[in-house]
């Protein structure tokens, strides 16, 4: 069980990438973030809503909301929300697989090096896909004005 709930905010901030999942914003990315945030913490922290509202400046029904009704949307609509749900068993396998490292601190850091070092790369592969994907419809546009010479 993981009892520092500023490790388990690093990690969801590394997932998802966003920098501070505390900002006062309800764009969906931060949302989902921090619905990621309050599930690991009340399943893995044990913390209680309020706790976990107090630190992220939030208020406990907010908590309570995103625990009840939001997550289990997730979990109803997979092929809606399987990114969060991805991130979400994503999560919860670093939590569970590296739970004597989070403990201390300096394997903490190793592991958030590593993990955003693989991020970073996946995001980098992710956008280079995306780019020759853009390039490769853009060419199948071009070539179907062409009609076949045959």
């Amino acid at each position: 069980m993981i009892n520092n709930l500023d490790t388990i905010k690093q990690l969801v901030e590394v997932e998802t990438g966003i920098k501070d999942i505390s900002k006062k914003t309800r764009s969906q990315e931060y949302v989902d973030a921090r619905v990621l945030f309050y599930i690991l913490g009340k399943e893995n922290a044990k913390a209680t809503y309020s706790k976990l509202a107090r630190f992220l400046d939030k208020n406990h029904a907010t908590v309570l909301h995103s625990y009840k009704t939001i997550y289990p949307q997730w979990l109803s609509s997979p092929s809606m929300f399987g990114d969060n749900i991805k991130s979400l068993h994503s999560l919860k396998d670093i939590v569970e697989r590296d739970l004597e490292a989070l403990n201390d601190t300096k394997a903490v850091n190793a592991l958030f090096l590593n993990y955003k070092r693989r991020n970073t790369l996946l995001r980098k592969e992710n956008e280079a896909l995306r780019q020759e994907l853009e390039y490769t419809l853009e060419e199948n546009k071009r070539l179907k004005k062409y009609e076949p010479i045959w």
